[in-house]
């Protein structure tokens, strides 16, 4: 089952990083890409500004409208 497209700038795997739990997924790169990684720790320093916690925020209610849909 194909879950989404993600675009250039755009990121996944949050979810687990906000409650710890994971999914069983497979994430394929259609074209070159760079990945980067974070962990725990560092999620949880970026949570504390509040843009980037208002933008993660936005996200997951996007994509769980999407999913609605």
């Amino acid at each position: 089952m194909l879950l989404a497209f993600h675009q250039s700038g755009e990121y996944f795997g949050e979810m687990a990083l906000i409650d710890g739990e994971t999914t069983p997924a497979t994430v394929t790169a259609v074209v070159p890409s760079v990945i980067l990684f974070t962990g725990s720790r560092e999620f949880s320093g970026l949570m504390e500004h509040p843009t980037i916690n208002q933008t993660i925020l936005k996200t997951l209610c996007s994509r769980c409208r999407d999913a609605w849909r």
